[in-house]
């Protein structure tokens, strides 16, 4: 059961930012942009960065941590963070990332998917060390 959670919760996660760009695609909304920044959903790579770092450190604090209330404090905090890292990323979609790709020379364009691949990286493991966070408080309690 277990599994077939995360592997919902993964997929949800994943296909978000590419249903975000298509429905873009379809409601007639200009999809282009002016600026790498408003390409990346008003963010750019540095404050990617910085926000899954932010993300990092909330898990090492809730690592550090026995107390029970810090412990649910840390983890409603991580998941607020992951979620708005994920608008973020959809943002990136929606904020023109494709018509922008399309006027890149290739190795712009595979430096841009890859950054975006390396994001979604960092957020699977973010996901999937929240998933075990969660796991061990409920041991914990039991």
């Amino acid at each position: 059961m277990k599994k077939l959670v995360f592997t919902g919760v993964m997929a949800t996660l994943l296909a978000l930012p590419l249903a975000h760009a298509e429905q873009g695609n379809h409601s007639g909304q200009n999809v282009s942009g002016s600026g790498m920044g408003q390409g990346m959903g008003m963010m750019n790579q540095g404050d990617m960065q910085q926000r899954m770092q932010s993300m990092q450190g909330t898990m090492q604090k809730f690592r550090n941590t026995q107390d029970p209330q810090q412990r649910r404090q840390l983890m409603q905090e991580h998941m607020e963070q992951m979620q708005q890292m994920h608008q973020s990323m959809g943002g990136m979609m929606n904020g023109g990332m494709g018509q922008k790709m399309q006027n890149m020379d290739p190795e712009q364009r595979q430096e841009m998917m890859q950054q975006r691949m390396d994001m979604m990286q960092g957020m699977q493991q973010q996901m999937m060390e929240h998933m075990q966070a969660q796991q061990d408080m409920q041991d914990d309690s039991e």
